[in-house]
Order: C-alpha cells, then sequence, then structure tokens
C-alpha cells in the first residue's frame, strides 16, 4: 500500500521550485530589481514553508 501523501509538504516544494524558476526566468529578479511576481511568489513560498515547519516542531517530542 503506498503512503499518504503529505499535501502541505506537496505545496511547500512546489511553491519553492515556482519561486526558484521564477527568479531564473525574469530579467528583474536576476538583477535584484523589484519584481511583483517574484515578491509574490516567494511570500507563498515562505507561508507554506513556515507552516510546514510549524507542523513539524509540534511533531517532535
Amino acid at each position: 500500500m503506498a503512503k499518504p501523501t503529505d499535501e502541505l509538504y506537496v505545496r511547500y516544494m512546489r511553491a519553492y521550485d515556482d519561486s526558484v524558476q521564477h527568479g531564473i526566468e525574469c530579467a528583474a529578479c536576476r538583477s535584484d530589481q523589484d519584481c511583483r511576481e517574484g515578491a509574490r511568489l516567494y511570500e507563498h513560498f515562505a507561508r507554506l514553508q513556515d507552516a510546514y515547519r510549524a507542523r513539524q516542531a509540534k511533531r517532535k517530542p
């Protein structure tokens, strides 16, 4: 039987990939300029990372 998928982790990693890919493709982000879409993607990633890490911390004895 397959192990259940951790949906929060999947969303967190997808947000990371989206943020990194945008940073590779966006000329403004590559030159450290302000980019509304890049900021939105990074904030989404950061919120999911915080949620995932908080949940992991609760699981530790």
